[in-house]
């Protein structure tokens, strides 16, 4: 026990994951090395219940690298390990997402130990994805923390997916996505979601509710000192209908540093209800230091349905400090009532 075990799949099992499990409750996927999967490096649906993926590495999928499917119960934990890349000198993304929970709730991508965070790179895809796609989906309850998604290992190297992290509803109920939570209080459950190529946060669809992304570096290396940029990429993306996010809060360990993102830091864009609370957009963590994101700080737009009844602030314990950013600090585009 303790070692490394290599699955080397030579691309020759395509439609089928190098480990594929469609039922069981509870038990621990540990120490394996996936390469050149002909679909998933693990794929988990039916009944499979509150596994533990630990230590595991896999690179070059076909599709994605892991796999949460609808129809599972959910509950599953990812924890210490490498998607994209092996931590080191190998960097090899996969074809998809690097992790892709479809309809499934109540999994956790990460870990409150800075020591057990997962390091996902050079996908195809989003790092982490969430979706629902079928008439009733529900994907809640899901906790993505402690991760390093779109830079390396060192926590100062960009390697980047497509887009960092990508939450997408469906359009009309019964589909859901609720309580999505990216990030924690503490500071080894940070997550550092930089240098992504699109977007590093990216939040859409009119059944999403309640999600709340808070503690995270958006756009900076670890430390939150350097920018970590990639062509076009905008911080958080907040879009179609979704409602009810709060980026940030009104206590100092929930704050954001959404800094040195190539255009603006949070965009807004047909979606009501929202808050912007306690972040440092534009700045380092010291709340001095220059940082700013190429556009604009926060933009509100309605290119669509109207952006309504957003929140930026709103007391001083809510304030954002927005500052150094090159466009506007907070640039309001045909948007309605936004405070």
């Amino acid at each position: 026990g303790g070692g490394t075990v290599t699955i080397d799949c030579n691309g020759d099992n395509v439609g089928f994951a190098a480990l594929d499990i469609s039922g069981g409750t509870g038990a621990v996927i540990q120490g394996l090395k996936i390469m050149d999967s002909g679909e998933e490096g693990i794929r988990l649906y039916g009944t499979a219940s509150g596994y533990q993926i630990l230590d595991c590495t896999i690179l070059n999928s076909r599709t994605e690298g892991i796999k949460i499917e609808g129809g599972s119960s959910g509950g599953h934990t990812v924890r210490r390990c490498f998607i994209g890349t092996d931590g080191a000198s190998t960097i090899h993304g996969n074809g998809s997402h690097g992790i892709y929970i479809s309809a499934s709730s109540n999994n956790t991508i990460g870990s409150q130990t800075e020591a057990e965070q997962n390091v996902i790179c050079m996908n195809n895809g989003a790092g982490i994805m969430i979706n629902t796609l079928g008439t009733g989906d529900v994907a809640s309850n899901n906790a993505i923390y402690g991760n390093y998604i779109g830079i390396g290992a060192d926590g100062l190297t960009g390697i980047p997916n497509i887009r960092g992290v990508y939450v997408s509803a469906g359009s009309a109920d019964p589909n859901s996505i609720d309580n999505t939570v990216i990030g924690q209080l503490e500071v080894t459950a940070r997550n550092i979601i930089s240098g992504n190529n699109t977007a590093n946060v990216v939040l859409e669809g009119a059944t999403q509710r309640n999600t709340a992304l808070y503690n995270n570096y958006v756009g900076t290396n670890k430390d939150g000192t350097v920018a970590i940029l990639a062509d076009s990429s905008r911080g958080i993306i907040i879009s179609n209908g979704v409602e009810d996010t709060l980026v940030g809060g009104l206590v100092e360990t929930k704050r954001n540093i959404i800094s040195g993102n190539d255009a603006s830091g949070i965009v807004i864009s047909s979606a009501s209800n929202n808050t912007i609370q306690g972040n440092y957009i534009g700045v380092q963590p010291d709340g001095e230091t220059a940082l700013g994101n190429g556009g604009s700080g926060i933009e509100v737009r309605s290119p669509g349905a109207a952006a309504m009844d957003n929140l930026i602030g709103g007391s001083v314990a809510g304030a954002n400090i927005i500052a150094n950013n090159g466009v506007n600090g907070v640039r309001l585009e045909r948007a309605t009532s936004n405070v």
